[in-house]
């Protein structure tokens, strides 16, 4: 039997009259009567809940009611939100399917209401699910009406999308792992909102990048514009991103647009943006805090101008450590949605269908093929930090067609890239094969050599036991540049030797 159920969220400030407004602007609005009530309530509100469901009956028309125990707060973030409502009304949804539910999703709180947005274009809500908010129809005034935002298919979309990494890697079907396909159907969802900031945050080498100029940008189906923060020269960041106005300054003999007028129509990503002067982090809460992007060129007294752009942004520091290094107001604007792109140390089980797909983009030796289930490259996959993440995957796949070229075998080759990977971890940088002498033991070596060959031992012991270029950073007391730095020449084959 097909009931109408109403669907909608307690707060002792509204109490059940507000489920009672709902239901009677809603029997109005469909032209029928609501069969059942659900209410999701915190644990704390349970029993004053209860309470006032048990008395909703008489005041509702003789309606069942039912309580789901949701632990949701004003101030949690979309990924706790998404999290709750997934274990709790989205269980229930798929219990009662052949119902059709009516949700509020005029809420107070804008995350519990971004997420239900997330959940219904992510698919995750069995259908008919109507999402219900305030608002003016075309018949006129109207207390609540359907949301209906104007997307495509999520699957045409992807479809049209051209480029190796939409349509292969990170592609969600194939996709096992939990944290991963959280951050993905994120992505997938908010990408579908028009003009609502996203955050990506990930350690360097968790194809941030790729994610926003492939994936990103083919769900909104718009051309993504990159700005790479830390090249803007400070004296020039202003007039690079908000134009300028002809005679601004010494030599500004015409009137340009800037970044943000020339990306208008589709999405500008600010690549590392802890990396932007403060003057522009300023000037960017001006553009962010009005709807339709506003922002005034560099020299320019008259109106301010309008930018029809969506802004992603996204950084490989912790949130914590964004917060402290951006400007107050700028961070709160852009980390309302904020996705976190796991390392690929806690992705293991994906790592096979990973490989499969640098592998397949990477080779450039006909006929030469390396099966994700091989045994070696299983025990590597298993053990293996990865600090470099999907970097260290795409730079197995070079260093074993290099050493294939030398060997002609592929067992050799994938032996030998394996041990480079393992040396650069260990302690004293030495492979099963070829054991060395210690730096500090070679005497003849000139002071500085010793020094800088003991640096890279002491930050390859570090990684290799705390599995992050930012962890071994923190036990060694220095910064993540500097870890970076110790080992740069040894990631990529090609890059030269270090000099000291």
């Amino acid at each position: 039997m097909n009931e109408q159920v109403l669907v909608s969220v307690y707060t002792p400030e509204m109490g059940a009259s507000q489920i009672i407004l709902f239901q009677r602007e809603l029997e109005k609005a469909i032209g029928g009567k609501i069969d059942r009530v659900v209410c999701l309530a915190r644990p704390e509100h349970r029993e004053r809940a209860e309470r006032e469901l048990r008395d909703l009956p008489g005041k509702a028309g003789g309606l069942a009611c039912e309580m789901l125990e949701a632990a949701l707060s004003p101030d949690m973030v979309h990924s706790i939100g998404w999290d709750i409502l997934q274990a709790t009304l989205v269980p229930y949804l798929e219990r009662n399917k052949g119902d059709t539910f009516h949700v509020d999703a005029a809420v107070e709180n804008p995350v519990l209401h971004s997420v239900l947005v997330m959940l219904q274009y992510a698919g995750r809500l069995p259908q008919p699910t109507n999402l219900w908010v305030r608002g003016t129809g075309p018949g006129g005034p109207v207390r609540y009406r359907v949301l209906k935002l104007p997307v495509e298919s999520l699957d045409l979309r992807l479809r049209k999308s051209s480029g190796p990494f939409v349509q292969a890697r990170y592609d969600r079907e194939r996709i096992v792992s939990d944290p991963l396909r959280r951050a993905l159907d994120t992505i997938f969802t908010a990408s579908r909102i028009p003009a609502i900031p996203i955050l990506l945050l990930g350690e360097k080498g968790t194809g941030k990048t790729r994610l926003v100029e492939g994936l990103l940008g083919g769900v909104k189906g718009k051309p993504v514009h990159t700005i790479l923060c830390g090249s803007l020269q400070p004296e020039l960041a202003m007039s690079t991103l908000f134009g300028h106005v002809r005679g601004a300054f010494t030599g500004a003999d015409r009137d340009t647009p800037g970044l943000i007028g020339e990306s208008s129509g589709g999405v500008l990503f600010f690549d590392e943006v802890q990396d932007l002067p403060r003057t522009v982090q300023r000037m960017l809460v001006r553009v962010l805090q009005d709807p339709e992007h506003v922002y005034r060129p560099v020299g320019s007294s008259g109106r301010e101008l309008k930018a029809d752009v969506d802004l992603v942004f996204a950084s490989h520091k912790t949130e914590e450590e964004l917060s402290l290094l951006l400007d107050p107001d700028l961070h709160d604007r852009i980390s309302l949605v904020t996705v976190e792109i796991p390392p690929l140390r806690e992705l293991r089980d994906d790592l096979p269908e990973l490989w499969r797909q640098v592998w397949q983009e990477h080779v450039r030796l006909e006929g030469l093929a390396l099966d994700p289930g091989h045994p070696g490259l299983g025990d590597f996959f298993r053990t293996y930090p990865f600090p470099g993440n999907l970097r260290d995957l795409i730079s197995l796949a070079l260093w074993i067609q290099i050493l294939y070229l030398q060997s002609k075998d592929i067992e050799d080759a994938l032996a030998g890239a394996v041990r480079r990977f393992r040396a650069k971890l260990s302690p004293a940088g030495t492979t099963d094969e070829s054991p060395s002498p210690k730096p500090w033991e070679e005497r003849q070596r000139p002071l500085r050599a010793r020094i800088h060959e003991f640096r890279k031992a002491a930050v390859r012991e570090a990684v290799g036991i705390h599995g992050s270029y930012a962890a071994a950073a923190r036990a060694l007391q220095v910064d993540e540049k500097t870890i970076r730095n110790a080992l740069e020449s040894e990631q990529n084959p090609g890059n030269g030797a270090e000099t000291g």
